[in-house]
């Protein structure tokens, strides 16, 4: 069972904010192995990944997503996955995302309880938040369902504006793709 502590507060654009010393943790789909990740442990943020292992829309992001990870990682981002759809058993989304050998880990997140506390509504949704905490950017990745070249670059736009000490602009972006499945 993936044990997430409490998000608190809401910040004046109606995103939650995690508290600097919240800790993720749970069970690394993959691996099965615990995983622990401090909000505040990168030097520029973290990047929280909703992802599907039947969405095509959550698929055809992976790319996208993975080359954001190669170029902001080394610039002190974390990125981690998570899947939280109940529809999806657990061992057909190890098996999808063994497939994808994404670069970043992907944590279970067993009653939807993250997707809850953020408000993620479909895959892909991205969240940005800063080392203290603050919830800096929640969207899609792009404007794009799949297969067409997107002309707006939701998430990388906001990982450069944070990356060079700027707050994203727009700070919330509609998500496109399929709906995250509550139990």
């Amino acid at each position: 069972m993936v044990a997430l502590l409490s998000l608190l507060s809401t910040t004046a654009i109606g995103l939650a904010a995690i508290g600097p010393d919240t800790v993720f943790t749970g069970r690394e789909l993959v691996t099965g192995k615990a995983l622990s990740l401090a909000a505040r442990a990168p030097k520029r943020g973290t990047v929280l990944v909703f992802l599907s292992s039947r969405c095509p829309c959550s698929a055809g992001h992976e790319k996208a997503v993975t080359d954001l990870y190669n170029e902001y990682a080394a610039k002190g981002f974390a990125f981690l996955g998570v899947h939280a759809n109940a529809n999806e058993p657990e061992a057909e989304a190890r098996a999808h995302f063994e497939r994808s050998k994404l670069p970043f880990q992907v944590v279970q997140d067993d009653g939807a309880r993250l997707a809850d506390e953020l408000g993620a509504l479909k895959t892909p949704h991205a969240f940005v938040v800063a080392p203290g905490g603050e919830l800096l950017f929640s969207g899609g990745v792009d404007e794009v369902r799949s297969g067409e070249a997107p002309k707006h670059h939701y998430l990388a736009s906001a990982l450069q504006a944070v990356s060079q000490g700027k707050l994203p602009e727009p700070r919330e972006v509609r998500t496109l793709g399929c709906k995250i499945e509550r139990p």
